[in-house]
């Protein structure tokens, strides 16, 4: 494992450890917060999401992983087509992570309704975008690096895109940008690393048996 590939893994796995933490006694917090304000069905809405978000998540990502998966299998003796699916999938992924962050943010920004809200209301929408992918890193094996980074990517695209749009008060366009950005950097990582190269190689060794 290449030193720059270990670091981000370390970064990753810390992340996967201490978020947990974060979610629980963020939303905590929310929770009074929100309750104190009045605003008891936003919390009852909150944690509707927690108990359905792993079933959303796998309702929209499944079909798609499935069939992409199966594409690529087919495709294993051409390398660059392979990889072009490989590619496909890595961004859908990054695509729902990053977009599943964007919504609540947005829901955030848009129940607060200018009444000193949105502190509690960005807090909780973290702990539950977040903690979603946590939670399926935690059902993963400690070797699962794709896990781990779907963890990290959660939180940096959470934290960035507010500071960006409801901190700094960037526009939209902006916004887009970064999302793109956040979207290409995880694949660009996994390249680099040769994570991708692996899986051709692995393909091959296994089409040469």
């Amino acid at each position: 494992m290449k030193l720059s590939e270990g670091v981000l893994v370390g970064v990753a796995t810390f992340l996967g450890v201490i978020n947990p933490i974060l979610s629980w006694g963020g939303g905590l917090v929310a929770g009074i917060w929100l309750l104190i304000e009045g605003q008891w069905p936003i919390v009852l809405f909150g944690i509707l999401i927690m108990f359905i978000d792993t079933w959303v998540y796998s309702l929209i990502t499944l079909p798609i992983q499935l069939l992409l998966g199966g594409i690529t299998l087919a495709c294993k003796r051409i390398k660059w087509l392979m990889w072009s699916f490989l590619t496909l999938s890595v961004l859908f992924t990054n695509t729902v992570i990053v977009g599943w962050s964007l919504l609540f943010i947005i829901m955030a920004d848009s129940l607060s309704g200018g009444d000193g809200l949105i502190w509690p209301l960005l807090i909780g929408g973290y702990c539950i975008a977040t903690g979603l992918f946590t939670s399926l890193a935690q059902k993963e094996s400690r070797d699962n690096e794709a896990a781990l980074f779907g963890v990290m990517l959660s939180e940096l695209s959470y934290v960035l895109l507010v500071t960006v749009r409801l901190v700094l008060g960037a526009e939209w366009v902006i916004v887009v940008a970064i999302v793109l950005i956040l979207l290409w950097t995880p694949l660009s990582l996994s390249w680099s690393s040769g994570a991708i190269n692996n899986e051709f190689e692995a393909d091959n060794n296994l089409s040469h048996e």
